[in-house]
């Protein structure tokens, strides 16, 4: 619990340092492909309010202590992309590289059950139950709680 507590202290500290203006909110819009699904980054939840104004956007695999950096960069990248505008992003299909963006490293496919980071700050995995294609999604503190084990 003490280990779990101050990984939670680390995270919240570095959001705050890092500045952080507001409150971001993800969701996976569309699953017709759970390779190459639909998200959105948004304000507030459910995909509304405005698009969120980033300096990079990746997703990478993670293991359940949420680790996906190493000290040679990230372990298992799985897309990055990167504005040559200002655009917010908001609505944009994973492996299609929004306008006003530019590809870093061309996307691979997302795998069922596989734990994903999106940007840092949002967790999920796609997941089949009962013949149905769904996602759980997890904020930081929810996906350290449900996996990070001491």
């Amino acid at each position: 619990m003490e280990k779990k507590l101050a990984a939670l202290t680390i995270f919240a500290l570095a959001t705050v340092l890092s500045g952080c203006p507001r409150e971001s909110y993800f969701t996976v819009t569309d699953l017709n492909d759970p390779a190459y699904p639909g998200l959105c980054l948004s304000a507030r939840e459910k995909c509304s309010g405005a698009g969120i104004s980033l300096s990079s956007f990746y997703v990478a695999e993670v293991d359940e202590r949420g680790r996906y950096i190493s000290d040679k960069g990230m372990i298992n990248p799985m897309w990055i992309i990167e504005p040559v505008e200002n655009v917010p992003l908001k609505e944009l299909k994973y492996g299609q590289v929004p306008d006003g963006w530019k590809e870093k490293m061309s996307a691979k496919p997302l795998q069922m059950g596989r734990l994903y980071t999106a940007g840092g700050d949002h967790y999920f995995r796609i997941v089949e139950i009962n013949g149905k294609v769904r996602t759980e999604i997890f904020t930081l503190v929810q996906f350290l709680e449900k996996f990070y084990k001491d």
